[in-house]
């Protein structure tokens, strides 16, 4: 029987059985019958990992069996089922659904003398009860942590390959990946209380507020959904007040502004709490619309009594709510938001030390500048030289961040010209460090004429990146393609700064070992003109 017949069958017998009075279509099969085995997450695509899912597909993408998310969560699933695309794994719903309709094959009298559709009902319904048992008795492992989340996180991982919860419970994430959490710093002050160092140019930098981990926007928030119930909360804070992200429950919040000091601080910690609890699953942004001009006028209310600690929460708030999409777009349409975000970079260098707040501001310009009506904003405000400033600050985090978002603001020619006015690729060799975004910026802006000689400086730097075995922390592929690209403007400009490379012969090999693996095309063709070339110049360098 050919599969579209059987399909056919199993339909019919499924619509005389369980058919519904309601004039709705019938359910279709489950679609995991049909589907291929999950992708592994090394092979993650790469549209997700720049773009978190939305609500319903967060779930999915951590590489793990479905849990039973209880009556909160279901819910909300069922909600977000019928708007979103299904989840990788199939659910208890899936299950029932699939049982059902091998019943009804089963009472088909016509499919009852077809061994081969009796065949196939009975391996749906033997798949079907095989995976509620397992849901139901708790057979199917815990959500395991992606295997680049794995390799990336420095904090102690559990026996089983998982994180502790703890180490998770109020991740701040940043536009490049990166996360700045409480307990890893108190962790990493414990544990390595030295000095950060440039892993390439084994610089030392002074100790940042914390330590990097590179990690991938929405496998952090899928790790946060998945275990979400792993252990109680660590604060008196979240087991006395109600995180609902009602319309209802925010206009409550919200009219506490109207109160006195306390009322107000009090209001605040809980829109904070709130955008902690919803990260990556509400836009609460779209169920109130107030709470926008609020966020952006908060200054204003508060005056005098402003403090360092209030503007650190009201950054974090932002940033937690930009894990939704459709926050992201209300937020970059916001006409006031770029002139804010200057004021509280220039407020932060005055009251000194102003790292924590410089980190967030970049990381906000980086999300939101997706949108050509907030870039457009940001450069007409000098935002440019407000990020070219932050990579002055001696810490790896700003740095980075900074690095991000004017990579972000660099999307077009208009950015790439207010780069170049304000000589931002100058700034980034005085950094002392490397990475995916500051490569990729020495690649990509206009680069004056002395500019270009010390990037020929850099050579050795260069040939180290592209020569280490590991693409992974702060340089990956991406990286590597752009130091390429710079090794190719070199050669075929100043070929004589390449005689400090003293093991030629192995950087060869290595060019030749990467034009192997998956490379853009015009890469491949510069990997060719520098073997050809470098092979021509220093014949005895690389025999040797």
């Amino acid at each position: 029987m050919e599969p579209e017949e059987l399909l056919r069958r199993l339909r019919e017998g499924y619509d005389s059985l369980w058919g519904s009075p309601s004039p709705s279509p019938p359910l279709p099969l489950p679609p995991i019958l049909w589907r291929s085995a999950p992708t592994s997450p090394r092979t993650t695509p790469w549209s997700l990992l720049h773009d978190p899912p939305a609500a319903a597909d967060v779930a999915g993408t951590s590489s793990s069996a479905p849990k039973d998310e209880g009556p909160s969560r279901t819910a909300y699933a069922d909600q977000a089922s019928s708007e979103q695309q299904p989840a990788e794994g199939p659910t208890r719903s899936d299950y029932a659904a699939m049982m059902r309709t091998a019943l009804a094959m089963f009472q088909d009298d016509a499919a009852a003398d077809d061994d081969e559709a009796t065949t196939a009902a009975s391996a749906v319904m033997e798949q079907a009860m095989t995976g509620l048992m397992n849901l139901t008795y708790r057979k199917v492992k815990p959500p395991a942590l992606p295997y680049e989340f794995a390799t990336r996180w420095p904090i102690p991982i559990a026996d089983d390959g998982t994180l502790q919860a703890g180490a998770m419970r109020d991740p701040v994430i940043l536009a490049s990946g990166y996360s700045v959490d409480q307990s890893y710093q108190n962790y990493q002050k414990r544990q390595s209380p030295r000095t950060n160092t440039c892993t390439v140019t084994e610089h030392s930098l002074p100790h940042s507020l914390s330590v990097p981990n590179h990690l991938l926007h929405d496998m952090i928030s899928s790790w946060c959904l998945d275990h979400s119930d792993l252990s109680p909360p660590t604060t008196s804070d979240t087991h006395t007040i109600s995180l609902d992200s009602s319309e209802e429950h925010i206009q409550c919040i919200l009219e506490k502004f109207s109160g006195n000091s306390a009322s107000q601080r009090e209001a605040l910690n809980l829109i904070q709490l709130l955008s902690k609890a919803s990260k990556g699953v509400q836009p609460c942004l779209a169920k109130c619309a107030d709470l926008i001009p609020l966020l952006i006028n908060l200054r204003k209310k508060y005056k005098s009594r402003w403090t360092r600690d209030l503007e650190e929460e009201r950054l974090t708030i932002i940033i937690n709510l930009t894990m939704h999409r459709q926050n992201r777009e209300i937020l970059a349409g916001q006409s006031e938001l770029p002139g804010v975000l200057k004021k509280i970079a220039q407020k932060a260098y005055n009251l000194g030390k102003p790292a924590p707040s410089l980190v967030k501001i970049a990381s906000l310009v980086a999300i939101l500048s997706e949108f050509d009506m907030f870039r457009k904003r940001m450069l007409d405000i000098g935002g440019m030289k407000i990020l070219r400033d932050m990579l002055k600050i001696k810490d790896t985090v700003v740095i980075t961040e900074a690095a991000t978002a004017i990579l972000a603001l660099c999307a077009d020619d208009v950015g790439k010209l207010s780069a170049k006015v304000y000589n931002v690729a100058e700034m980034l060799l005085t950094c002392h460090m490397f990475t995916d975004e500051i490569l990729l910026l020495l690649d990509c802006l206009p680069k004056a004429p002395y500019v270009f000689k010390e990037i020929c400086n850099q050579a050795l730097q260069l040939v180290n990146i592209i020569m280490a075995e590991h693409t992974s922390g702060p340089v990956t592929s991406k990286g590597i393609h752009s130091a390429i690209s710079l090794i190719y403007d070199i050669v075929e400009r100043d070929v004589g700064k390449m005689k400090m490379v003293k093991n030629m012969g192995d950087f060869l090999e290595r060019l030749c070992q990467l034009s192997s693996d998956r490379m853009p095309m015009h890469t491949m063709f510069q990997v060719e003109s520098i073997t050809r070339t470098l092979s021509d110049m220093f014949p005895a360098t690389v025999q040797g």
